[in-house]
């Protein structure tokens, strides 16, 4: 298990998942440059997700902060 961290970057990636089974209905976020090693953390949070789609499309820096299990409790997000 990881330690609780703030992040900061450019989002490079998003993983999209519906398994409810399994991995749930998340979507994964890799910063730039969008490797494995990238990852910061997940949501399930549809206000939390419009804001990551937002700033990956427009190449935006965002910060947030992952507890120990991934999950992502906040996100700072400054549009245009």
């Amino acid at each position: 298990m990881k330690e609780m961290a703030v992040f900061k970057g450019i989002i490079k990636r998003l993983r999209v998942y519906d398994q409810p089974e399994t991995t749930g209905k998340k979507v994964f976020v890799y910063l730039a440059p969008g490797t494995q090693k990238n990852y910061v953390g997940n949501s399930s949070d549809p206000n939390v997700i419009h804001a990551l789609f937002l700033a990956c499309d427009n190449g935006r820096a965002v910060q947030g902060f992952a507890n120990e299990k991934f999950k992502i409790e906040w996100i700072d997000y400054a549009g245009s």
